[in-house]
């Protein structure tokens, strides 16, 4: 493992708020499984974790914030920051369809993280997001 996270054999299909990575020669992956998240009023982390000495070039997958049992669903807004400096901000609503993308470039030796913040306190709507890329 050349950076902070989870190598493969660890947690290989691990959720939670770091960071995993799959080596296998020439192609090298990093992703990060938020797990389901309760909708809140109160700023709760989905992602953060530390990188080492690569690049991941990555992909963010916002998931709408929804209730599976009855479809149920809510707004919610998503801060994207590096090293205490917010690089993206997204907004997510279950009803529109804004885009719940965003590529992103983590350089080494970042602090990453994000937040989400409902616009309502829902315990059974729940909201997760992904990170998947590439690692050089």
């Amino acid at each position: 493992m050349l950076g902070g996270g989870n190598p493969v054999g660890s947690n290989p299909a691990g959720t939670g708020k770091g960071i995993n990575y799959i080596r296998t020669g020439e192609n090298n992956f990093a992703y990060a499984y938020s797990g389901d998240i309760g909708a809140s009023q109160t700023a709760t982390t989905a992602l953060e974790f530390d990188t080492g000495n690569e690049t991941i070039v990555g992909h963010l997958n916002f998931n709408q914030q929804c209730e599976f049992a009855n479809q149920a669903s809510g707004t919610y807004s998503a801060q994207v920051s590096m090293n205490g400096e917010v690089v993206a901000l997204k907004l997510l609503e279950g009803t529109d369809f804004y885009d719940p993308e965003l590529d992103i470039i983590i350089p080494p030796f970042s602090r990453f993280k994000i937040e989400i913040k409902s616009a309502e306190n829902s315990a059974d709507e729940k909201i997760t997001v992904v990170l998947t890329g590439r690692v050089y």
